[in-house]
């Protein structure tokens, strides 16, 4: 559900952010600023997942970070 909660605030990033990257195709000073307040709401959104997901990754399952840091975890953790 998170991957796919990030792909879709990503791609609304993408496209906002074009958007705003290219006022001259008639958007009106409000559209930009919806654009505008959009953009910020998803990336925002988007940065406190990437902070979870690492947050989850280092410290949300003992033993992956040192898993991650020397190569080798217990046999029972890698079940």
């Amino acid at each position: 559900a998170i991957y796919w909660l990030l792909i879709f605030l990503g791609a609304i990033a993408a496209v906002s952010g074009l958007v705003l990257d290219f006022p001259i195709f008639g958007q009106t000073r409000r559209d930009m600023e919806l654009s505008n307040l959009v953009h910020a709401i998803s990336a925002l959104i988007l940065i406190c997942g990437f902070i979870f997901h690492i947050y989850i990754g280092l410290f949300g399952m003992e033993g992956a970070l040192e898993g991650m840091v020397t190569g080798e975890v217990d046999e029972t953790w890698a079940k």
